[in-house]
């Protein structure tokens, strides 16, 4: 709960008395109001997002697109789980895009949403329409948005998938790909992800 007051104080300086407005947040988890400066980053930055959004605009933010850079990146993660939500609503009457390398502010529940922007060679930028790239920092992101465990990393970026019974047949598998190499012949494709059914 916040909640404003207006505090008069003299200033010594210049003997002028000023008029200040202090804007106290309530916290149930504290129990006593503490001035909003004195709060988190990433605190101060949700309740003028959300003021601006909300109560200021008294609603009225329709058939607007709304734009933003890295939202929510001071929130910790349940903040930024609720900072979706407030999109969400948001967007029933507006677009809302914003960019984000954070795997919290991906949305697991609609990845159909998810555009990638990327650069080629030549510094063009291009727009993937889901969640596999063929850059390794973009799937970073979806592969921890979704629940990825390190040793499955790599299973959406490449589009081929072999799946072993076991961590034996894995090593297995890579050391003959390893040998045939080695010895100038074809080995594995770096396309094809090798899964362990035992870890899934």
């Amino acid at each position: 709960m916040a909640f404003f007051r207006v505090e008069k104080r003299f200033s010594d300086k210049s003997g002028v008395n000023q008029t200040l407005l202090n804007i106290f947040a309530e916290d149930e988890a504290i129990g006593f109001p503490v001035r909003l400066n004195r709060r988190s980053t990433g605190f101060r930055w949700y309740v003028s997002f959300a003021w601006k959004f909300t109560h200021a605009s008294e609603g009225d933010f329709e058939n607007c697109t709304i734009l933003l850079e890295e939202p929510g990146i001071h929130l910790h993660y349940s903040g930024q789980r609720d900072l979706l939500g407030v999109f969400e609503d948001l967007s029933a009457t507006n677009t809302v895009m914003y960019t984000t390398h954070l795997s919290s502010m991906v949305d697991q529940a609609n990845p159909e949403r998810v555009r990638i922007i990327e650069t080629d060679g030549g510094h063009h930028l291009r727009v993937t329409h889901g969640v596999v790239s063929s850059q390794a920092a973009p799937m970073a992101v979806i592969e921890s948005a979704l629940g990825l465990t390190p040793d499955l990393s790599g299973m959406l970026g490449n589009r081929k998938v072999l799946i072993v019974e076991g961590g034996t047949d894995a090593l297995i598998i890579s050391k003959l790909s390893g040998l045939l190499t080695r010895s100038g012949r074809v080995g594995m494709s770096d396309h094809i992800y090798v899964a362990r059914a035992d870890l899934n």
